[in-house]
């Protein structure tokens, strides 16, 4: 979307605000403007019924890869950060237990919920923000359900629940439709990290609003 520019401003923010970064790896496509990260391509399964599983399978080219450490930080090209964080110990958020939900998001819940149903309860960990996996971990915990499921698994939920980390609460927040400036930089106020949707860049304020919180161009961009 818009030439990667979620992407752009991602870089941006993890050189801003990611104390103790080491190699950046991109997984999968990777645009033409980017620089100074290792690159691994991967295959992705173009049917959005499989969104979470494309998730997955990346994970584990991560987690096969000897020169990503034991334990990394995933962060998805739409997340971004705005409270300073040490990488190795970014918190793991959760936003309450795990509720109904409609749609493809609503069976990617069922499906959780019943691969999980050993838990009398648990917190949803699927926040839109960067998550800390240890490599051994992930992969025992993705083989452990059945990935040929149409909408897979909320896929942060079950790697928390299954290896017993607890989190702590924040209200998550994906801006999705396009706003004006001022009604996202007062939604943003007190937060310390966000993510966006594509639509949000049709109209609205967006681009100016990541041009204003991360205006300087990072070291992984040409």
């Amino acid at each position: 979307t818009q030439r990667n520019l979620e992407l752009r401003y991602c870089l941006r923010s993890i050189e801003k605000h990611l104390i103790g970064v080491d190699d950046i790896f991109i997984i999968g496509h990777m645009p033409e403007w980017v620089q100074n990260v290792i690159h691994i391509p991967a295959d992705e399964d173009p049917r959005n019924r499989f969104r979470d599983r494309n998730i997955m399978n990346k994970m584990v080219i991560a987690c096969k890869d000897e020169r990503v450490s034991d334990n990394f930080l995933m962060v998805h090209d739409d997340h971004f950060l705005l409270s300073d964080y040490e990488v190795g110990f970014f918190p793991y958020y959760h936003m309450g237990p795990m509720n109904e939900g409609h749609g493809q998001y609503g069976y990617t819940k069922e499906n959780t919920k019943n691969a999980l149903a050993f838990a009398e309860w648990f917190n949803n960990y699927d926040c839109h923000c960067p998550i800390v996996f240890n490599k051994q971990l992930f992969a025992q915990s993705m083989g452990m359900v059945d990935w040929s499921k149409w909408y897979g698994y909320c896929l942060k939920t079950l790697y928390c629940v299954m290896n017993g980390i607890e989190g702590e609460f924040m209200f998550d927040i994906k801006i999705r439709m396009p706003l004006k400036a001022d009604s996202i930089m007062s939604m943003l106020h007190g937060r310390p990290w966000f993510s966006i949707g594509d639509r949000c860049f049709t109209d609205g304020g967006m681009k100016e609003v990541l041009q204003m919180l991360y205006p300087t161009p990072s070291k992984y961009e040409r």
